[in-house]
């Protein structure tokens, strides 16, 4: 009997054919894993009667690889998972995805790799071959690789010559994905090594503590990550973070702050402050599709200069004109903007743990108009809203705590068919990936709903809605509060 094996089989063959007639519809086809991404790719992949059958089939495939696979076989893979991230960054960091870039199809032999990134053949071709075993990079022929689709992700789109000349500048003007990879297989997963020992630690008094985290115990630094980022021999890293920062943007739809909450309803010359805005990207997408916006973006000195310097190169008029300023600003401390209409606290609760983040959105609360709404339709006619951005984190089971969270507006319920995981848990792991990233670099978390609910209602605000992400992620939802 194989009840379990033969109702996601059927899961998938059904997903498969509902996705092939789609594609048939829009005159579409699905993308080859063996085609590089390009920019004229067919739109198949962003439809979304395709997306939400592709959720349906990568968690009944995942689920049946794992009911199929031996447990011994599964664990030890799953134990030895960390040569792919190492992989990838040899890869990476010898500018193998741009030295493919113009070998096309038939690809380029490793010895020709070898000789303009000085990486012994031997050992590159075994490292790209494991690569490959995971469809990242594609091995044409013995010892010749060559770009997939997957593994065109990786380049930033310059010449190994232009890379070479400026290697401090690799990320600079990209989408930053490659960035955020190279993040993830340096800092972040050397710092991910040593989670046990920050648990256990019996020196560690205060687990809450930002500046005594398992980033920093890795690399043998005092304090926090930020002091980390900015010591000189780390200008590159630096540099580098603030690129996978736009890169985990880039991941999302260009205009995905543009959705949910309806700026259209705002009058002319509304205040948004970007708390923690970083070099302004949330904002600049604001204040092209919305002119009428006034944007103020707050952050730390250095990260300030950089965001200045990258608009007035770009889009000069938006600073000359004060619609967008950027501004320094510890959000530990009193806030300067008081009653604006908008607080955007995009990607910024998650660095810290509960004890921190009290404390930043208290700031936010003591700086807040209170809400009014208008009897006859219901919306907010003035009054500071506070628009949060963060994953909410949803349990791997059944949980009572989405049936009691369920009169906020806009919460979703998991639609994942039996047997699947709810909510499509094992489609893209992202959110508990970042979960963990932020406990090893910050001491921080990304927060299920009930704990969300908690923190900001401890803060002095409440829930008022919660606008979903696209299809069937729980990644960055957009979650509204109001003054209590």
């Amino acid at each position: 009997m194989a009840e379990n094996l033969k109702a996601l089989a059927a899961l998938i063959n059904d997903a498969v054919a509902n996705i092939d007639s789609r594609c048939v519809e829009l005159e579409s086809p699905f993308p080859s894993l063996h085609t590089p991404i390009s920019p004229d790719a067919p739109p198949a992949r962003a439809d979304q009667v395709v997306s939400d059958n592709v959720s349906i089939l990568l968690s009944a495939a995942t689920q049946l690889i794992a009911s199929v696979k031996s447990p011994h076989t599964y664990i030890f893979n799953a134990a030895c998972a960390y040569y792919l991230p190492s992989s990838i960054r040899v890869a990476t960091d010898s500018h193998v995805p741009e030295i493919l870039a113009n070998a096309g199809p038939e690809g380029m032999h490793v010895n020709e790799i070898s000789a303009k990134n000085g990486i012994q053949p031997s050992k590159l071709s075994r490292i790209l071959r494991y690569l490959s075993v995971h469809h990242i990079f594609r091995e044409v022929r013995p010892d010749v690789f060559a770009l997939n689709r997957t593994a065109s992700v990786l380049n930033t789109g310059k010449s190994l010559e232009e890379i070479l000349e400026n290697p401090l500048e690799k990320h600079d003007n990209t989408s930053g994905v490659a960035a955020l990879v190279a993040h993830c297989t340096d800092e972040d997963m050397k710092g991910a090594t040593y989670m046990l020992e920050q648990l256990t630690d019996p020196n560690v008094e205060d687990h809450d503590d930002p500046t005594n985290v398992a980033l920093s115990r890795a690399f043998g630094h005092k304090g926090d990550a930020w002091s980390w980022y900015e010591l000189p021999e780390n200008e590159m890293r630096f540099k580098r973070f603030g690129a996978a920062m736009k890169g985990i943007t880039s991941m999302q739809k260009p205009e995905a702050i543009l959705h949910g909450y309806d700026w259209t309803s705002l009058p002319p010359n509304s205040v948004v402050v970007d708390v923690g805005g970083g070099i302004g990207a949330s904002s600049l997408q604001l204040a092209k599709s919305f002119p009428e916006l006034k944007l103020v973006v707050q952050d730390r000195p250095p990260v300030v200069k950089e965001g200045r310097e990258l608009v007035r190169a770009s889009t000069p008029q938006l600073l000359e004109s004060g619609r967008v300023v950027f501004q320094e600003h510890d959000f530990f401390k009193t806030q300067p903007v008081q009653h604006p209409r908008i607080f955007l606290l995009k990607q910024i609760s998650h660095d810290w743990s509960d004890s921190y983040a009290v404390r930043i959105l208290r700031e936010l609360r003591n700086a807040a108009e209170p809400v009014v709404v208008s009897p006859s339709n219901g919306l907010v006619k003035s009054g500071t809203e506070l628009l949060l951005i963060d994953c909410i984190i949803p349990y791997v089971c059944d949980s009572d705590e989405y049936e009691s969270s369920a009169n906020i507006p806009g919460l979703t319920k998991s639609t994942a068919p039996a047997p699947l995981l709810p909510h499509f848990a094992d489609t893209d792991p992202s959110p508990f990936y970042t979960d963990l990233s932020m406990f090893v670099e910050f001491n921080g978390q990304e927060r299920t709903i009930g704990q969300l609910q908690a923190l900001l209602n401890q803060a002095g605000w409440r829930i008022a809605r919660v606008y979903p992400a696209d299809g069937q992620s729980s990644y960055y939802p957009q979650v509204l509060a109001h003054p209590i």
